[in-house]
Parts: C-alpha cells; sequence; structure tokens
C-alpha cells in the first residue's frame, strides 16, 4: 500500500513510539510547538501550534476536517474542542499510532467526531469535496512530493 519511502517513515514513528516517545505525555503531540511567549510549556506551545493551522485554514464550526499527519490525534483533540468541526478524520501512516490515538480521541469522549484511519497523504482515496479543511502540522517534510498531497488535497 505504502511507497518504500512511507513505509521507511511509519518504520521510524513505531520505533519512536517503542522506545517512549508514545503517550507520554498529558497531550500526546509529535508537533514542536509555536512558541508565542516566554515561559510557555511544551504542551501550551503545541496547543498554540494546532490552534494556529486551525485558524489559519479558516476552521469553524460545522466542518469536515481531513488531518494528514496526524500522529495520536492531539491536534485533532483540541481544535475540535475550540472549533468544533462536525467531522475530523485524521490520517497517519503510523498503525501504532492510529491505534493509541483512538485511544486518547475516545478517552476524552470525541469518539463520535474524530476517526483515525491509517493511510498516505500523497493518496488519499477520498471523493472530491469530501472535507471543507485538509491541514497537516509539521508533516509535509515526509511525503514522496508535496505536488501529489496538494492534488490530492484539491
Amino acid at each position: 500500500m505504502f511507497s518504500r519511502k512511507t513505509q521507511g517513515i511509519a518504520r521510524l514513528y513505531a520505533e519512536r513510539h517503542h522506545a517512549g516517545w508514545g503517550l507520554r505525555e498529558e497531550k500526546p503531540y509529535g508537533n514542536y510547538g509555536y512558541w508565542t511567549r516566554e515561559g510557555m510549556t511544551l504542551v501550551e506551545a503545541q496547543d498554540a501550534m494546532a490552534e494556529l493551522v486551525a485558524r489559519a485554514a479558516g476552521m469553524s464550526p460545522g466542518d469536515r476536517v481531513l488531518e494528514v499527519g496526524c500522529g495520536y490525534g492531539a491536534a485533532a483533540v483540541h481544535y475540535t474542542r475550540l472549533f468544533s468541526p462536525s467531522a475530523v478524520t485524521g490520517m497517519d501512516v503510523t498503525d501504532v499510532r492510529i491505534e493509541q490515538g483512538g485511544e486518547y480521541v475516545a478517552k476524552n469522549d470525541l469518539s463520535d467526531r474524530i476517526r483515525l484511519q491509517l493511510g498516505d497523504a500523497t493518496s488519499l482515496g477520498f471523493e472530491d469535496a469530501s472535507f471543507d479543511r485538509v491541514i497537516g502540522i509539521e508533516c509535509a517534510l515526509h511525503f514522496n512530493t508535496r505536488v501529489d498531497f496538494l492534488r490530492e488535497a484539491a
């Protein structure tokens, strides 16, 4: 299903998970944060990054959102609480992140609005106009090509 490069990325993140990078924090983010003020905690900066991307995408109540490179779903939980999209589909290439992320989403009582699934951002496979917003936070560097992702997202 995945290219050799994508399989390598999935292995890397699975290894990171098993080395203790998984659900070790109060919020299992994978992004490095958006540091807007002195003294922020890492989780505050990661929340700020999720919010920044959601605002830049124009996310609003009722939107159907696709988040590629969703990791464990921490950003999806955060922006769903802030912007109230009706449905979020999170996609990631790492099966353990999808599995553990589903548990994190359920723990936050958002399984009715957030669904995480295995998939490749450069080969989405959704019908046209399935989503109102498509976002990705610090993941495009892993795509086989950003051109393929942008074509798929459009």
